[in-house]
């Protein structure tokens, strides 16, 4: 490949220890039913060695959490459906918990996180009123914000003063979007009439790239406007997004298929744009891959597949 070098996977693993900040992964495993107490243990990965695991027992037709690990390695279990959230330490211990719905669940609720260097944020909606909670990778509640009411789709927190959210609502058979920006300092706040699921902003905090499977935006949050947005094709899905010094890395495949319980990625795309959304480069792939995520370390942009890693040039 001319722009793209496919490294050896092992040695290049060993580079990237030293290179990266450490990449944390979690593995639930769950032992018995639904309609019974059962015994689930989270398991938490540095660079694939086990850091170490959590045991719990479910109550009865209580969901399986999702899973998030901080920077400090601390682990934070979000448990959608009956709004409680957990963090436990490296030791395994608990050193936060708290019941954020306020109504009884399996209601219209449902809580978006992401988290930044500091901690994470919380984005809780019961029946369309929503809020916002920062909280410290100790545990600490460092802001509660109040903020619009619709149907959410996506949060984002910088790691300085900005945090972003995407709700949207319908007005008869009208779709209607809103991206806002709020400010951490001064509270003020920035709206735009897109959505997103997912979203990134650069080192310098004046971009902002969100993104759900099928759309994509840039905006500038110095000059208040939307720099560029795309759709893609109803056969290709977006996967990943990142900034890449002065440009922007966007992967996406196209639809991928459901074989043996896994779905699979197949004929995927790395696009490199400038900031103001115009194509610089573009490579195909035809592997086929369970997973496939864009990876940033301190030298570069990664494509990380289920066989190999493709630094981008």
């Amino acid at each position: 490949m001319k722009k793209y070098n496919k490294i050896l996977i092992v040695l290049f693993l060993l580079t990237l220890k030293l290179i990266a900040q450490s990449e944390y992964n979690t593995e639930i495993i769950s032992k018995g039913h639904y309609y019974e107490n059962r015994n689930i243990k989270v398991n938490v990965f540095r660079d694939n060695d086990l850091l170490y695991s959590v045991d719990k027992i479910l109550t009865p037709h209580f969901s399986i959490p999702e899973s998030i690990v901080l920077n400090n390695g601390n682990l934070v279990l979000i448990h959608s459906l009956e709004g409680i959230v957990e963090i436990f330490n490296t030791d395994s211990k608990q050193i936060f918990q708290k019941a954020f719905y306020k109504l009884p669940p399996h209601r219209e609720q449902s809580i978006l996180f992401d988290k930044n260097k500091n901690g994470f944020a919380l984005l809780i909606s019961e029946e369309q009123i929503n809020n916002l909670y920062i909280v410290s990778d100790a545990g600490n509640f460092q802001d509660s914000i109040k903020v619009k009411d619709g149907l959410i789709s996506g949060i984002s927190i910088s790691d300085g003063d900005f945090i972003s959210y995407s709700i949207f609502n319908w007005d008869e058979l009208k779709l209607i979007t809103n991206t806002t920006f709020v400010n951490l300092i001064d509270k003020s706040e920035l709206s735009f009439p897109v959505k997103f699921n997912k979203g990134k902003y650069n080192l310098s905090q004046n971009l902002f790239l969100g993104y759900t499977n099928k759309n994509y935006f840039c905006i500038d949050l110095n000059e208040k406007n939307v720099l560029w947005q795309n759709n893609l094709d109803e056969k290709e899905i977006f996967v990943d997004t990142e900034f890449n010094e002065d440009k922007i890395v966007i992967l996406k495949s196209i639809n991928p298929s459901y074989e043996n319980k896994n779905w699979i990625y197949k004929n995927y795309t790395v696009v490199e744009k400038d900031y103001l959304g115009n194509e610089v480069k573009k490579e195909n792939f035809n592997d086929d891959s369970k997973i496939l995520e864009l990876v940033k370390t301190a030298t570069g942009i990664i494509i990380k597949t289920d066989k190999d890693l493709y630094k981008i040039k």
